[in-house]
């Protein structure tokens, strides 16, 4: 492994736009030492190196968020419609799950998985209202959340939604596959 001089590791740091503090606190040292050897004045250790080249590699990797995965906008399902039109919405739409609103607000949600078993239960059951038998809602992100937390989010739910100014966008495990089908 070739160890970056200290001019390289003031030139990185400076391309990546982050201060001298904010590498300090990602490697784990203190400004002041980040300082020092980016001037010369220390020989640090390879261990503190690695640390540094390390906070570096983090930086410069490209950051995926919620906003590069969405679909938008998310195909609602008003509580109050039938769940035979949630169920043809789902079709049309190709989803296999809707958030449920009511006035505008998300109140649950309601998934191929959930019409299936109301199916089991009472084959008449299509012409209740979707909040009748809804499930809780889907969890709410930022835009800009980071791409780990929404796949923890997803291992447990069937979607995650992502809040934007006025409207929101969905993200399904379809979509993070579809996603990174087409990064690589």
């Amino acid at each position: 492994m070739r160890v970056p001089g200290p001019e390289e590791i003031k030139e990185l740091r400076k391309r990546l736009g982050i201060t001298q503090k904010e590498l300090a606190e990602l490697a784990g040292v203190s400004q002041s030492l980040i300082s020092q050897i980016e001037k010369g004045k220390v020989d640090p250790r390879v261990s503190t190196i690695r640390k540094i080249i390390n906070a570096l590699e983090k930086v410069s990797e490209p950051r995926i968020t919620a906003s590069d995965i969405m679909t938008f906008p998310a195909i609602c399902i008003e509580a109050r419609k039938s769940v035979k039109v949630a169920m043809e919405l789902m079709l049309g739409s190709g989803f296999s799950q809707l958030p449920v609103i009511d006035f505008g607000r998300v109140i649950g949600s309601i998934s191929e998985e959930t019409v299936l078993k109301l199916l089991s239960e009472d084959r008449g059951g299509l012409e209740k209202k979707v909040e009748e038998v809804m499930d809780p809602p889907f969890p709410i992100v930022g835009h800009n959340a980071d791409l780990d937390l929404v796949l923890e989010l997803l291992r447990k739910n069937h979607a995650v939604l992502v809040s934007t100014r006025n409207d929101f966008g969905i993200i399904t495990r379809a979509d993070v596959i579809r996603f990174f089908s087409k990064v690589e």
